[in-house]
Formats: structure tokens, sequence, C-alpha cells
């Protein structure tokens, strides 16, 4: 698990009072604005059977539509909202995290442990594609012990089924951690993901997450 220093939580709480980024911010929000329009839906549907005289079945009928119209004007909204924060949010934070660093290999450590903290994965993985070999070699971890690396396996992409998905550039999910060659370690209550790293619109990388799969739900793994 990740912990961020005093200075930095301070600085979360601050300009994001509500969650620990914008997203979960976004999506905190969205809940409290459903719930508002709820009422104040049942609210002006009830004065208007008061004050138009109007039947139940007349006033049931008011509060669906309403109760359906706005229902989809929030999830079309928010929607959209959840599109810009994302695409805007998480490469500006990786490019500011990542600009003083002076090393390609510091910069893929930095990097694993800034996603495994936003995504709320408990291990991360950062691994290169070798064109010639088509396997995968671990250059970065976060979240596993310290001596991982050394003698961390190289992972075939024939071998593991990655192949076809990742040359596509999908995201590979597995529901357990078990027989998986990373991150097997974890337990299998632990749940895989795999993003393929993008370059010029080809597969340079992989990126692999792993989570409890009762907590770690990577929605915002696009």
């Amino acid at each position: 698990m990740f912990r961020e220093p005093a200075g930095q939580l301070m600085f979360r709480i601050r300009r994001y009072p509500f969650a620990s980024d914008p997203l979960r911010e976004v999506r905190f929000l969205k809940r409290w604005v459903r719930v508002g329009a709820f009422f104040a839906t049942l609210t002006l549907v009830l004065l208007c059977l008061f004050a138009f005289d109007l039947s139940v079945e007349q006033g049931v009928l008011i509060f669906l539509t309403m109760a359906v119209t706005a229902a989809l004007s929030i999830e079309l909204a928010f929607a959209h909202i959840l599109r810009l924060t994302r695409a805007s949010f998480y490469p500006v934070k990786l490019a500011v995290e990542l600009s003083p660093l002076g090393g390609f290999k510091e910069a893929c450590h930095r990097s694993a442990e800034m996603v495994a903290e936003l995504l709320g994965a408990e291990a991360a993985v950062v691994a290169w594609v070798h064109s010639e070999l088509q396997e995968l070699e671990p250059l970065a971890s976060a979240g596993l012990p310290e001596q991982w690396l050394k003698v961390a396996p190289h992972l075939r992409l024939t071998e593991s089924g990655l192949q076809e998905t990742v040359r596509r550039g999908q995201v590979v999910s597995k529901r357990t951690a078990a027989g998986d060659r990373w991150f097997s370690g974890l337990g299998e209550s632990y749940s895989v993901t795999y993003v393929p790293l993008l370059s010029s619109d080809k597969v340079i990388g992989v990126l692999g997450l792993a989570g409890d799969s009762g907590t770690f739900n990577p929605k915002d793994r696009r």
C-alpha cells in the first residue's frame, strides 16, 4: 500500500475535498446529484398535485417522466465530464511527476508507483516488449519485494495468451492472480489487469496491475 507524505496529503485534501483524486470526486458528486435530483423531482411533483389538483395517476406519470429525463441527463453529463477529466488529469499528473527525473528506469519506477496509487492497485509492474523475442521484460515494480526485479521472470507473450490482445492494444483482465508468473505470490483473492503501453499507436510495453478483488476495480484502466 502506498502512503502519501504528510505535506502531499494536506495538499490533496485542500484541492480535492471529497475524494483522493478528481475522478473519484466526480463519481462522489454524481451520487449526490442523483439524490438531489430525486428529491427535487418528488417535491416538484407534490407541489403540482396540490397546486393543479391533479390525480394520483397523473402525478405518478409526471414523476416517472421527470425522473427518467433527469437520470438520463445526469448520466450523459457526468459521462462527458469523466471523459474530459480522465483525458486531462492522469497525463498531466504523470508529466509533472516524471519531468524532473533524470533516468528512464527511475521514471518507470515512479510511474509504476503513481499508477498503482491512482488506480488503487496493491502492486504494479512496468515491462518492455522485446520485438524479436516477443516477451515482456520487467523494468520496474511497485508493491512487490525490493529484490523481485532481480529474479523476475520474462513473460513470453505466446505462452501467456496475451500476444493477440496486446498486439491489438486491448486490456486483459484475470479474475485471480493464481498461476500468474508475476503476481501469483499475492494470493488467489487478487485480480490482475494488463494494460498495453502505446507509442505512436505501437505497443512498446505492458503495465501489469494487481489488487484485491473485493476493492480493486480499475474503472479508469482505459
